[in-house]
């Protein structure tokens, strides 16, 4: 399948669409979340160069999207020598990390671009957009938030951790949740014991460990097997006159 890339733009702020569905078989709408001090452009290339969209290509629609918040401190080292930017954010932290100052906004954004250019099927998000997919996810399923948006049928995260802010802790309380999730961890991430802490709120989730650290990795076969697997059961389950 040739795939296109659009450019899409929400009060100047812009999103990026990738992998065009085809015809013949139904498709999941992922909207992705970048990381920290990132953007929507440096997650879809980071994202490329580790093989996913030709992956999943067949299965997965990307659409990728800005945080409204424009990086104002230092930039990390590793990302400014690999991606030039503009870089952003979804939220900073206080210094205990009780308050994400500007999530509120980050979570109006993403409603507004739910609304324009959803139905989504999904959350997809590395790092502090790992955390804002799963935190989004959660909180809808738990009717605190996204009222009157389709419901997501699953979310993917890589390395995202449980949000500390203390207005975000609702979404954790209660039984684990019904959404599926695919929840990838390095064996070398340094937050990788915080980190997989937040696959316990979502019911039989699917945890797929690889050998490297708080990256967007480059998956083995077998690795990328097993995803592709989740994503075949997320479509037959939403689309069960699917052949596969």
């Amino acid at each position: 399948i040739r795939r296109t890339t659009e450019v899409c733009r929400w009060n100047g702020m812009q999103a990026t669409m990738g992998t065009k569905p085809c015809t013949n078989r139904k498709k999941l709408r992922f909207l992705c979340l970048h990381s920290f001090c990132t953007s929507g452009k440096i997650f879809e290339t980071q994202l490329r160069m580790a093989g996913w969209m030709d992956a999943m290509a067949e299965r997965v629609e990307f659409t990728f999207v800005d945080a409204p918040h424009e990086r104002k401190g230092p930039v990390p080292k590793e990302v400014q020598q690999n991606f030039s930017g503009p870089y952003y954010q979804w939220w900073d932290a206080n210094e205990d990390g009780s308050i994400y100052h500007g999530a509120h906004l980050s979570f109006a954004h993403l409603r507004d671009v739910m609304v324009q250019q959803g139905p989504f099927d999904g959350l997809m998000g590395f790092s502090q957009g790992g955390t804002m997919a799963a935190l989004l996810t959660l909180l809808q399923a738990r009717n605190h938030m996204l009222n009157g948006i389709e419901p997501f049928k699953c979310c993917l995260v890589i390395a995202g951790l449980p949000s500390r802010a203390t207005e975000h802790q609702k979404a954790y309380d209660g039984l684990p949740v019904g959404s599926p999730m695919l929840y990838l961890v390095g064996e070398q991430d340094p937050l990788r014991s915080r980190s997989i802490v937040l696959t316990h709120h979502f019911r039989n989730p699917t945890i797929l460990f690889h050998s490297r650290g708080h990256v967007v990795p480059n998956l083995t076969d077998r690795e990328m097997e097993r995803a592709l697997s989740f994503l075949d059961r997320v479509i037959q389950k939403s689309d069960p006159g699917n052949e596969h």
